[in-house]
């Protein structure tokens, strides 16, 4: 896949756009088609990234990726290991959904975050576990991570008791 077609076409398509204006206005055109060029191609590859999360998250023991080298995008599909015991049986049903908690608004926000490999494969794979997607259990491990420290619960042996006190 290369960004130049698209590039091209949106510079082609601003310079049809104003082929009937006067000169100036057109050189305009051509100066703002240039101007465009490298946020066309951050859009395009926001574009493909926010395409693939949604493809991974869609297929069962495949990862599609977008790797950037020489400037273009290339996509990359690995397949995922399962493990024999969840090959041979389906996969449980996934959990029904969170009920959204009393600081959502409806509104959703796009946030990019960098993580090291190994803790985005461990995130992956407890999501996984508990079949939800990737997105939903970051969004409940924040909400849990906010909602402060879970009480322990209380052991009783004898006269002795154990546990966290409110």
């Amino acid at each position: 896949m290369q960004f130049d077609e698209y590039v091209t076409a949106l510079q082609h398509g601003l310079a049809k756009a104003t082929r009937l204006a006067p000169e100036e206005v057109q050189r305009t055109a051509e100066l703002i088609g240039e101007a465009l060029e490298p946020e066309a191609r951050l859009a395009l590859t926001r574009f493909a990234s926010d395409l693939t999360e949604e493809i991974t998250a869609e297929l069962d023991g495949a990862m599609v990726e977008v790797h950037i080298r020489g400037g273009e995008p290339v996509v990359v599909v690995e397949q995922t290991e399962v493990p024999a015991e969840m090959a041979a049986d389906p996969p449980p049903p996934p959990a029904p959904p969170t009920p959204p908690g009393p600081a959502e608004e409806g509104n959703t926000a796009r946030l990019t975050l960098r993580l090291p490999d190994s803790l985005k494969a461990e995130i992956e794979k407890a999501a996984a576990a508990e079949g939800k997607s990737t997105n939903t259990w970051l969004v409940q491990a924040a909400h849990q991570a906010l909602a402060g420290p879970q009480s322990p619960p209380v052991k009783r042996s004898g006269r002795r008791m154990t546990g966290w006190a409110h």
